[in-house]
């Protein structure tokens, strides 16, 4: 009984400290009601999808539709486009590049509809840097492969 009553105690201890770092974490961040759109510098209420920020900067809210459409005019800021997997998918195809660039891309989740979105700008970066690590490899196995020595037959 004196072990159950310990373990209850740390138990409870436990739950008291998760609370404390949750509180602390609330206190820090404001809520996404309260950011705006990184494309419409606005906050109407629609749901917005949360990027959290990476080394260090800020995090980015960008509203889904905003975001589709951030590219285009009348916006024009290029930098804040984001597309679901689809999207990129349609754009620059299904090879062994773009899966590996998604999985280093920015993405956040769109809950309107549960898609996950993906940072354009940032994919289109990591594409690029996947693409030239498999030229490198491509040309590392060509330079591997042993010269065709010429073989005559018959005289």
């Amino acid at each position: 009984q004196q072990h159950q009553q310990q373990h209850h105690q740390v138990l409870q201890q436990h739950q008291q400290q998760h609370q404390v770092l949750q509180q602390q974490q609330q206190q820090q961040q404001p809520s996404p009601s309260q950011q705006l759109c990184r494309v419409c510098n606005g906050n109407d209420g629609r749901p917005m999808c949360h990027f959290p920020g990476i080394n260090g900067n800020e995090d980015d809210y960008i509203h889904a539709f905003c975001g589709k459409l951030a590219a285009m005019s009348p916006y024009n800021k290029p930098e804040w486009e984001i597309l679901s997997m689809v999207g990129i998918k349609n754009k620059h195809g299904n090879g062994f590049a773009v899966k590996a660039a998604l999985t280093k891309t920015r993405n956040a989740m769109n809950f309107a509809n549960s898609t996950v979105m993906y940072m354009v700008q940032d994919f289109e970066e990591k594409l690029e840097e996947e693409t030239a690590k498999l030229e490198q490899a491509k040309e590392v196995r060509l330079q591997q492969i042993p010269p065709m020595v010429p073989v005559h037959i018959g005289a």
